[in-house]
């Protein structure tokens, strides 16, 4: 606790304040109420010191009041989650960013532990154990915000983090994230600036408790002038005075993370089955398949120079009389008919995929399939056919599969030149919705009449160049 006591010199009135027990963290913001910092599970090169908290889950002993699986963090042997915030226009912006690498030792599956020392013997399975990721995550964070002026008093702050604010990429992987729409203060934090019974507020562990409130730009108040962010916050007690205050146990963090646990299961049952022999495994496939092949005679000096079906390099996109299709060395590969389809393009990723789009299908006006260099459609996560495919600056692609259409329409006139129209894709369809129903077309020059907008539910997934699923999640999109 700290005790602030007033001294009269020389008619100076001084307020001296008395720090009992350990000096608290307190990290300076790089600019006023704008907060960036780290909570770590262990130290991490991707956490800079000077911005870092250490995880405190509240008991010391098992982590069980903000862990609510004790095991969660098992999985992992670091995890950090970035977590930023400001205000625009008295509104709340968030910018939560989790980096984590895989435990190299072993997994918790829902029944089983795969150590990878065993199974490293089989790439395919480790292949399938550093594949695994999280499933989701949600958490709440929380800090004391203080002002230049401690005797100004600042506040206790709670952030909220779900599973549609964060993209969880594979491990050790750098992760392309991008803020929260602006939202009403109290949805995404919840501040307290009075004075807690004994100092010491119970940590916020449940989403239900934020709720908006009425004056946001009044509520984030403690947020904009905040110049620092700490383990406690300074709360305002009198005139000049000014006592510290925290949450029981120190308690910085509840989190809630998930992982496919049937899928480390299986990598278990597969080990035994590849040590049992059956099935084999595919390493143990592949040295019998080879073995058991006889030498293909050689037919004559042009056969071996032909691009081989298994390793076709130098795969393009063409489009030529009556269809679209893919050739290598001068040797075409697919076709496909112009009747059919619309369009075929290529990516940034040595001719290894493509994106057919198609004139129409049961579901939708110009659907996309992704297809591999031998002109074959692809599944990505159960979905074969996406509303929209694009290759994004950073050189992932962005695939979108339509779940449902039209969940919010409306007919509004847009300008024509001169002006941007509604778009872009969103993390919920209130936001969706609101970009459309407050959209300004301004001064400019309009053609013909109204326009139908219209605000779709998809999943979007991100893929690497290879076509490696990088994260999934469902968005609303106006169309």
């Amino acid at each position: 606790m700290i005790a602030f006591h007033r001294l009269l010199f020389s008619g100076t009135l001084v307020c001296i304040f008395l720090l009992n027990g350990a000096r608290a963290q307190d990290i300076p913001l790089s600019r006023k109420g704008f907060v960036d910092v780290y909570y770590c599970y262990v130290k991490s090169s991707v956490a800079p010191a000077d911005k870092s908290f250490t995880m405190k889950f509240g008991d010391p002993d098992n982590r069980h009041y903000g862990l609510p699986d004790r095991d969660a963090l098992s999985n992992a042997s670091t995890v950090v989650l970035r977590f930023r915030a400001w205000t625009i226009l008295g509104e709340l912006v968030t910018h939560p960013t989790l980096y984590w690498t895989i435990n190299k030792q072993f997994l918790h599956g829902r029944k089983h532990r795969v150590e990878y020392a065993k199974i490293s013997k089989y790439p395919d399975l480790v292949k399938r154990y550093e594949a695994i990721r999280p499933s989701a995550l949600r958490a709440i964070v929380g800090m004391g915000l203080n002002p230049a002026d401690t005797y100004a008093g600042g506040a206790y702050a709670w952030f909220k983090v779900s599973d549609n604010d964060v993209l969880i990429y594979p491990s050790g992987k750098s992760p392309m994230t991008f803020p929260t729409a602006p939202l009403n203060a109290g949805e995404g934090m919840i501040a307290r600036s009075e004075e807690a019974p004994s100092g010491q507020w119970s940590f916020v562990s449940n989403f239900a408790d934020f709720k908006p409130v009425e004056k946001p730009a009044e509520y984030c108040s403690p947020l904009r002038q905040a110049t620092s962010a700490g383990d406690h916050a300074m709360i305002r007690v009198g005139e000049g005075q000014a006592r510290k205050n925290g949450t029981s146990r120190d308690q910085n963090i509840w989190l809630e993370l998930k992982w496919p646990l049937d899928a480390i299961d299986n990598i278990h049952d597969l080990f035994l089955q590849y040590e049992n022999g059956v099935p084999p495994s595919p390493l143990e496939e592949a040295d019998s398949t080879l073995a058991a092949e006889s030498p293909r005679a050689y037919n004559g000096p042009g056969e071996w120079s032909e691009a081989y079906e298994d390793d076709l390099k130098g795969v393009t996109a063409f489009g030529d009389g009556n269809v679209y299709g893919l050739k290598a060395n001068g040797r075409t590969i697919a076709t496909f008919s112009r009747k059919v389809y619309a369009n075929i393009q290529g990516f940034n990723n040595g001719g290894k995929f493509f994106a057919l789009i198609a004139r129409e299908s049961a579901t939708q006006k110009y659907p996309n399939y992704l297809i591999n260099k031998r002109g074959v459609k692809q599944t990505i996560n159960g979905h074969s056919e996406f509303q929209s495919v694009q290759q994004l600056e950073d050189g992932t692609i962005a695939a979108d599969a339509l779940l449902s259409p039209g969940e919010f329409q409306k007919k509004i006139a847009v300008r024509t030149f001169g002006g941007g129209q509604p778009q872009g894709i969103f993390n919920t369809l209130a936001e969706a919705r609101n970009v459309i129903e407050n959209y300004d077309p301004g001064q400019g020059t309009f053609y013909g009449s109204e326009r139908d907008y219209s605000v779709d539910k998809v999943q979007r997934i991100i893929l690497s160049p290879e076509m490696t699923v990088l994260s999934s999640k469902t968005m609303w999109k106006i169309r």
